[in-house]
């Protein structure tokens, strides 16, 4: 018995080592984020989308080319009306119509491999290209290239960020900041991560010594000439689904250069979930779950499903936000993040995503796409890699085709007036600091001031973020006098018109 138990325990020891899972030895590093578009209802991706609701802090780093302006800012005290800033000479400028997409907020969290303490984990290099945009907003510190570039962005630009040496774990505290955006990300159970900051410029710029950054999470953000991996469009010849929507691949294999009589051959991908999502402005929701596509050796004349696009007044209710919440978060842990970074995310993301006004379609974008259009390495130590995508895609709603009529009809609204009304009311006002920021940043509307706002002005603001982006595309479909002279007069697109890429566009 002796001698079998022995042998029993040595054989036990021999298979232990073979039998541990790879991934074990890991890191594990797990990431989200956000890739939007605009549509309208033919499927088209419009431009002029680089714009900011929900700007990031001051001290993120900030690429000298980068063409994001904030709708709302406290310095500038825009209020969501334009103008935002001062257009650059270089070709950026509020509403250029090149920017097709936005690459919002991913974070990236770091994790040791089980057993192992954070400390124990070597110094880790992270470097990510973004194939068809700008890598234009990131931190902690990171290599940038092209940083302070110049050029118009296409479907061919590519970008790139290195973080290099960053180590995880750390003594430094994070930069204190009670920006909403920023501090929700950091409610997970990652560790802090610690990056060497230096400076890149000779003189001017010296290289600080021992200039340390400490964050629980490795940030950037993007701009981008690309189209979704799907666009939805409306058949209204259907006329017993004249209101559907019917969605379709735009992810093509351009690399293969495999075809049929009926065009490119689509990538084989897998679409996990998706809700069409319909948000009031009282804040009641309606949204309806679209099962798992798949779009396999589908070609461009096969949609790949279709659903309504209308929902009944009777659809709308405030606790479906809870159900379309939990629905998202469940689906974002069985893709493989945590339920805390799930949660971390969506919460992030409350305002755009949960109650901003509009009708928007999401969905969880297949890994292959994202890892085509945004490579990600890390050396230093074998990696465990999880990245979780969500695609928004703005749709234009019924309420703001209505809108657009109105303001298209004129007269053109004067938006500088109303801008100046707010202003002294807040300044010449009883207003501490704290009651002031709600209105500058957009959480409180304008009326709430006791300021008279007129109906076309509130018919402005009603078409949501994208709005510039809408009347600019409304002026191209339905040119009307007074939306030409509602883009002059608030510089809400360039003067130089840019075509769409043939490598990106379908």
């Amino acid at each position: 018995m002796r001698t079998s138990s022995s042998l029993l325990c040595l054989g036990l020891l021999l298979l232990a080592p073979s039998t541990l899972r790879a991934d074990d030895k890991a890191v594990i590093v797990h990431e989200w984020g956000t890739f939007t578009s605009l549509q309208d209802e033919n499927g088209q991706a419009i431009g002029g989308i680089n714009v900011d609701d929900e700007p990031v802090p001051g001290f993120v780093f900030q690429d000298g080319s980068q063409p994001v302006e904030a709708q709302y800012s406290n310095d500038k005290g825009n209020f969501g009306l334009p103008p935002y800033g001062t257009p650059t000479t270089k070709g950026w400028a509020v509403g250029d119509p090149a920017v097709t997409m936005r690459l919002e907020t991913p974070v990236l969290y770091l994790y040791p491999p089980k057993g192992q303490t954070p400390q124990s984990v070597p110094p880790l290099n992270v470097h990510v290209d973004f194939h068809g945009g700008f890598l234009t907003q990131f931190y902690p510190y990171a290599h940038a290239v092209p940083f302070n570039g110049i050029g118009e962005i296409t479907g061919k630009s590519t970008s790139s960020l290195d973080w290099a040496g960053v180590k995880m774990g750390s003594t430094e505290k994070p930069v204190e900041t009670d920006d909403k955006v920023w501090t929700t990300p950091r409610e997970v159970g990652a560790p802090l991560l610690q990056v060497m900051m230096h400076f890149e410029g000779g003189d001017e710029k010296p290289d600080p010594v021992g200039v340390l950054q400490a964050e629980h999470f490795l940030f950037y953000r993007g701009v981008g000439h690309l189209d979704s991996p799907i666009y939805l469009n409306r058949n209204p010849s259907n006329v017993d689904k004249k209101d559907w929507l019917y969605v379709w691949p735009n992810w093509v294999d351009r690399v293969s250069h495999a075809s049929t009589p009926q065009g490119d051959i689509a990538l084989d991908a897998l679409y996990p979930e998706g809700w069409l999502t319909e948000i009031h402005a009282d804040g009641s929701c309606a949204f309806r779950l679209v099962s798992p596509f798949q779009e396999g050796s589908r070609t461009r004349i096969h949609s790949l499903t279709d659903f309504s696009s209308k929902f009944a007044a009777i659809d709308f209710t405030v606790a479906n936000l809870t159900t379309l919440k939990a629905s998202m978060q469940a689906a974002l842990v069985k893709e493989g993040l945590y339920p805390d970074e799930a949660s971390a995310m969506l919460r992030t993301w409350e305002l755009s995503y949960f109650k901003s006004p509009g009708l928007r379609f999401f969905y969880i974008v297949p890994r292959a796409w994202v890892d085509r259009v945004l490579p990600l390495k890390i050396s230093g130590a074998p990696t465990d890699i999880t990245r979780v995508m969500i695609g928004r895609i703005e749709l234009i709603n019924d309420e703001q085709k209505a809108a657009l009529a109105r303001l298209a009809a004129g007269p053109c609204p004067d938006l500088a007036s109303v801008k100046q009304a707010a202003f002294n009311a807040l300044e010449k006002g009883h207003l501490t600091d704290a009651q002031k920021e709600p209105f500058y940043s957009g959480e409180k509307p304008l009326s709430e001031l006791g300021i008279a706002i007129p109906p076309l002005v509130q018919d402005y603001l009603s078409l949501g973020r994208f709005r510039d982006a809408l009347i600019v595309h409304e002026q191209q479909q339905h040119a009307s006098p007074a939306l030409a002279q509602f883009i002059k007069d608030n510089s809400l697109a360039q003067a130089k018109e840019y075509t769409a890429d043939p490598t990106a566009s379908r």
